[in-house]
């Protein structure tokens, strides 16, 4: 790079001097077309995610299109890893993903309320694809992450980080598992604290969610290969029938319906959390 730097900076006079017969000089580099491949700072990315092995891999559609127009490639990372800032758990983060992971194998890491099965399949959500462990220190919850993220067998791994007075992940350990994500050709949703805003961090795409009433969300991209959002974006949640084909509205009635007595074998739960529920 020094070397090519360093040609910009011959005079034109000098240039013109010892150049060879035929050879481009600045004016002619300084006409060259921009590469399609190359992206400019006040364009939105169409970023292509590429996998260990260097092939591409698809985006992710939101589920929610004025989100999908704002994100590069036109939907979530098909690997490594994305941010989510919450001012509190369970304001509508899992109503936000949950139409892009429906059908997935997914892992959930220290999620800081007990996922409830009933309303977790009304959203859409396979449960027996779903697996949700509880680690006993935030050491212990990033290497399930990286463990898992590099093994490839999951279509998405979700890893709740709410401090509680402990200290925050550091941008070190976060280069890891993204570096893992990718590697494993694998989403990682972090949901973070709002807090983490200012601190550095490796993820490509960083959003902020808000809740606003029961079924909006103000959702803030506030890192992406773009320009800055000019305004929150405040999506409209849709109810669990309305993000559900028909063949699965019946078996999420039916989920619903039955007491909870009966739903042990429907209940992802490695060990359920003391206080708390969520969907």
């Amino acid at each position: 790079m020094c070397s090519a730097a360093a040609a910009f900076l011959v005079h034109p006079a000098d240039d013109a001097a010892e150049r060879q017969p035929g050879a481009p000089g600045l004016s002619s580099v300084a006409r060259a077309p921009v590469l399609a491949s190359v992206w400019r700072a006040d364009q939105l990315d169409r970023v292509v995610t590429f996998g260990g092995d260097g092939s591409a891999l698809p985006q992710r559609a939101t589920g929610h299109a004025a989100l999908d127009a704002e994100l590069p490639g036109g939907g979530w990372p098909a690997a490594g890893l994305t941010e989510l800032l919450l001012a509190a758990p369970g304001g509508g983060e899992l109503r936000l993903l949950a139409p892009a992971l429906g059908e997935c194998s997914l892992l959930w890491i220290a999620p800081p309320l007990v996922p409830y099965a009933p309303a977790l399949a009304a959203l859409g959500l396979a449960l027996e694809r779903l697996t949700v462990v509880m680690p006993e220190t935030a050491a212990d919850a990033a290497w399930a992450a990286e463990q898992a993220l590099r093994s490839g067998a999951l279509g998405a791994v979700l890893w709740w980080e709410m401090s509680q007075g402990r200290a925050l992940t550091l941008p070190t350990t976060l280069r890891r598992l993204h570096l893992a994500a990718m590697e494993g050709r694998t989403p990682l949703f972090a949901l973070r604290p709002a807090a983490v805003r200012a601190q550095s961090s490796p993820a490509p795409l960083r959003l902020a969610l808000e809740p606003v009433g029961a079924a909006r969300l103000a959702v803030d991209v506030f890192k992406r290969r773009g320009p800055p959002l000019a305004a929150p974006l405040v999506l409209t949640l849709p109810g669990p029938a309305l993000l559900l084909p028909s063949r699965r509205r019946r078996r999420a009635a039916a989920a619903i319906e039955r007491p909870l007595e009966q739903e042990a074998t429907d209940h992802a739960l490695v060990r359920a959390l003391p206080a708390g529920v969520a969907a």
